[in-house]
C-alpha cells in the first residue's frame, strides 16, 4: 500500500503516506484512541490490501476491519485473541499467526487462521522454545515460511523451518549479535523476503 500510519507516544497517531512524515494532530488521535479504546497499544500490523489492522491491547490481540483500505478512521473491532504484551506477524497470506512475548519467556506461539486475517478462525499449534536467556521480541517471518528472525536485546537468530510456517520444524542456523545499545524489539523481512 502507499499509506502507512504509527502511533507513538509522544506524537499519537503518525501518518506516513507516499515517503511523507506527517504528525495528526492529538485532538484527531483522542477521536482516533477513543473509537480504537487504546490503552496500551503494542505493535501493529495491516494487511498487505489495507482492509484489515491487528494491535495488542494491554494483553489482547485486536482484529478490526477498515471500510476505507489505510484509513484508521474507518476501522470497526470484528475480532480479538488473548494474548500478552509481546510482539506479533502473520505470514503473508494470513493463515499463520505468531507471538513472540517480550518477557523473560522464550515460547514463541503459533496459531493457524482457517480463514485468511480472521482470529476466530486462530487453532493453536506447538510452538516452540528459543535458546534466549534474555526473552523473546520481535519475531517475523519470511514469505515463503521458511525462515523466522527472532530477536531479544542483543542477539538476533535465524531459524529454518523444514516444513515451511511449523515452528515445530525450527533449526536454529545463524545467530547474530548486535550492540546492547539501542535495545532491539522488533525485525522485519524486506519485501524481497532478504534479512
Amino acid at each position: 500500500g502507499d499509506k502507512l500510519k504509527v502511533y507513538n507516544a509522544t506524537d499519537g497517531m503518525v501518518d506516513r503516506t507516499a515517503g511523507t512524515v506527517t504528525t495528526v494532530p492529538l485532538s484527531i488521535d483522542t477521536q482516533i484512541t477513543t473509537n480504537l479504546t487504546i490503552s496500551a497499544p503494542k505493535d501493529i500490523f495491516v494487511s498487505e490490501d489495507g482492509t484489515k489492522m491487528f494491535y495488542i491491547n494491554t494483553s489482547t490481540l485486536l482484529e478490526h476491519a477498515l471500510s476505507i483500505p489505510y484509513d484508521i478512521t474507518s476501522c470497526t473491532q470484528v475480532g480479538s485473541l488473548a494474548f500478552g504484551a509481546g510482539s506479533f506477524t502473520f505470514s503473508k497470506d494470513g493463515l499463520n499467526l505468531y507471538y513472540a512475548p517480550n518477557a523473560a519467556s522464550t515460547t514463541i506461539a503459533h496459531w493457524v487462521l482457517s480463514t485468511s486475517f480472521v482470529l476466530g478462525s486462530a487453532v493453536a499449534q506447538t510452538g516452540f522454545t528459543t535458546a534466549s536467556s534474555l526473552g523473546t521480541y520481535g519475531i517475523s517471518i519470511s514469505t515463503d515460511g521458511t525462515l523466522v528472525i527472532i530477536n531479544d536485546d542483543t542477539l538476533f537468530r535465524t531459524y529454518t523451518l523444514s516444513t515451511p510456517f511449523s515452528l515445530s520444524s525450527a533449526t536454529l542456523t545463524k545467530s547474530t549479535t548486535v550492540s546492547a545499545s539501542p535495545k532491539y524489539r522488533a525485525t522485519s523481512f524486506s519485501k524481497d523476503g532478504d534479512f
